[in-house]
């Protein structure tokens, strides 16, 4: 399976930056450089016009997840990020 051309594009100039990985950095430092990382990549924060936190049944329990819409409205794509926690 390839990667999406806009997902490879971030890839691409992510490494450009010639940071180092997350893999050598402390937790707070890997905090930092990513969201350094995204900024250079991703450029200006989109607002969004409503935020909710919801929960999903889960087979341990509730699983707390957050929910975004755009001002735009309507049917749009989206991105599912999964944190596996402890990897830092």
């Amino acid at each position: 399976m390839s990667v999406d051309p806009e997902a490879q594009t971030y890839l691409d100039a992510t490494a450009a930056l010639g940071l180092p990985s997350i893999a050598e950095q402390g937790h707070v430092e890997a905090r930092r450089m990513t969201i350094a990382r995204v900024a250079a990549v991703a450029g200006e924060v989109e607002h969004v016009a409503n935020v909710e936190d919801r929960n999903l049944p889960g087979p341990a329990g509730p699983i707390p997840v957050r929910v975004y819409a755009s001002h735009r409205g309507g049917l749009e794509p989206v991105a599912v990020f999964l944190h596996g926690g402890g990897w830092v």
